[in-house]
């Protein structure tokens, strides 16, 4: 999924299936998200508060379209982030 289908020119010509869908308009995410069983999220870009909203809108979204399984990636580096406690 991609927020600008244009930039995945060379993938569609190498046969790969790709949808538009924006985590900020949840409305797009219901289309791309029917159909799947299974969701990986990979973390976006942002800061938290901006991030934490998009993967919400995307999780929320995902639930509705009857996801079942949805697996999520971390920050990169989230040991050595002060935004996160890591034990």
């Amino acid at each position: 999924m991609l927020r600008n289908l244009e930039k995945a020119q060379e993938l569609q010509t190498r046969g790969v299936d790709v949808s538009q869908g924006d985590f900020d308009h949840p409305e797009t995410l219901g289309q791309v998200f029917a159909g799947i069983d299974r969701l990986l999220i990979i973390s976006a870009d942002g800061d938290n508060e901006t991030r934490i909203r998009e993967h919400n809108n995307a999780v929320a979204e995902a639930k509705r379209a009857g996801v079942r399984f949805i697996a999520y990636t971390s920050l990169a580096n989230a040991r050595e982030s002060k935004n996160f406690l890591v034990p």
